[in-house]
């Protein structure tokens, strides 16, 4: 972790998206950096977003409002010309745009999305979690996986994705440990689902340069020590909500013990007011420290090194 902070007094506004009603130029923006091996997939591409924007939720069907763009849409996406990485270049390449065009810090901010099918023919789809009906029985929920980063200013206002990883899980997560008998601990970062968050730390920040405006934001799932070594090596900055009482320091103390008396380098008070007359204005006091995380024990024994 690094020790210089973000300065939050840096205004980040600046014009990166387009006018209100301005759809036009930024499907022209999000599509022109695509790389698809026919111009006319571009073309096609280009009309797809417009078409989307203009019926955000509402699926294909509803958007094209005409059957044979229907198909003309569908046959553009099942076209194996058509990949994944040439569809998100163009999006990708935006987002970089829009921060070189802010200024200040930058959150990128990771979570993982579940995309549900429910039909007949959803056994191709991958593992997701089980689910129990009315009836008794239990079935399989399947779908897709999608792991990604959102950048966005301190306004609040999203620059785009830095990060996509889709992924369809054929078996449960940390399945194949139980059946092994082996500890969750010992298993490598490489062979661990938990890697994709490694993965889109390094595509995000390759892809936005600039480290020192950067701060990668994950929830609890993201508590993982070989995350913080990826960050501190790439110099980023990086903030988790914990979910280990790890050691700190010397080894001498926990996470827990450290905050018990926290050094208050950070400190901010929130207040809510509640939905009805019987909840009063309450304060919620955060304050925050500075310490070292040391080597996991498990690690230690393996001898494994991170730095």
């Amino acid at each position: 972790m690094k020790n210089q902070k973000p300065d939050r007094n840096d205004s980040n506004h600046a014009p990166i998206l387009p006018k209100s009603g301005d759809h036009d130029g930024w499907a022209d923006e999000e599509a022109r950096a695509s790389t698809f091996a026919d111009e006319r997939l571009r073309k096609r591409f280009r009309r797809l977003l417009g078409e989307v924007h203009d019926h955000i939720g509402g699926g294909i069907p509803r958007a094209c409002q005409d059957w044979a763009a229907v198909k003309a849409d569908y046959r553009f996406l099942s076209n194996p010309k058509v990949s994944e990485s040439g569809i998100l270049a163009g999006h990708f390449e935006a987002t970089r745009a829009r921060f070189q065009a802010a200024s200040g810090t930058v959150l990128i901010l990771y979570d993982t999305t579940e995309f549900v099918f429910q039909r007949e023919s959803a056994a191709s789809f991958g593992l997701l979690t089980k689910a129990r009906l009315g009836d008794g029985r239990e079935i399989m929920v399947r779908g897709l996986l999608m792991h990604s980063g959102m950048a966005l200013i301190l306004d609040g206002v999203p620059l785009g994705l830095a990060a996509v990883q889709l992924r369809s899980r054929q078996r449960f997560k940390d399945a194949n440990a139980h059946e092994r008998g082996a500890n969750p601990t010992r298993i490598p970062i490489e062979e661990k689902e938990s890697h994709r968050w490694l993965e889109n730390l390094r595509e995000s920040g390759s892809l936005l340069g600039n480290p020192e405006r950067q701060v990668h934001i994950g929830g609890r799932e993201s508590d993982i020590y070989e995350l913080f070594c990826t960050a501190q090596s790439e110099h980023m900055h990086f903030l988790v909500r914990t979910c280990v009482d790890r050691l700190v320091g010397e080894g001498g103390r926990t996470v827990a013990e450290a905050m018990e008396k926290p050094d208050g380098s950070g400190s901010h008070t929130l207040f809510f007011d509640g939905a009805t007359a019987a909840w009063r204005r309450r304060g919620w006091t955060s304050a925050g420290g500075t310490c070292g995380f040391c080597l996991p024990l498990a690690s230690r024994r393996d001898g494994r090194s991170w730095s």
